[in-house]
């Protein structure tokens, strides 16, 4: 069996995959090898970023494909994972919460939408410490 580390690169590289299908308009494609990378994630039994990355990548795609209960729960596994990675103010927390308070959104579910909102603005003020000394940073 490989080790963790090229099983990561493995993941990595199955969710650039996804991306550039994705840009490419190639959503069929994009959602077969992001079930791929979920599934070979699983496999692993531990939480990582790039795990992380693997589980929104499919979380969008199921959203754009309208299976919105698979959408649903994905996008909450990977807040619940980036929290547990990161903590409770990190820009990929940010993402998270933005990526859900959309899905609310689009979905007409306005006060769970809100909720998630006041925790994006929750999390402004500690980001901003967080990436001021940092020149990429677009914050």
């Amino acid at each position: 069996m490989e080790n963790i580390e090229e099983i990561l690169i493995q993941l990595n590289n199955l969710n650039l995959q996804v991306v550039q299908l994705c840009e490419q308009g190639n959503l069929e494609s994009a959602l077969n090898i992001a079930k791929q990378a979920v599934n070979i994630a699983d496999t692993l039994q531990q939480e990582h970023e790039i795990i992380a990355d693997s589980l929104n990548n499919l979380a969008e795609l199921y959203r754009i494909q309208g299976q919105y209960i698979e959408a649903e729960l994905l996008y909450v596994k990977t807040l619940n994972m980036r929290k547990s990675l990161f903590g409770e103010s990190h820009p990929d927390i940010a993402q998270s919460l933005n990526n859900l308070a959309s899905f609310y959104y689009h979905q007409g579910q306005y006060t769970r939408r809100a909720k998630i909102s006041r925790s994006l603005k929750n999390l402004e003020s500690p980001l901003r410490r967080i990436t001021s000394g940092n020149s990429n940073s677009f914050m």
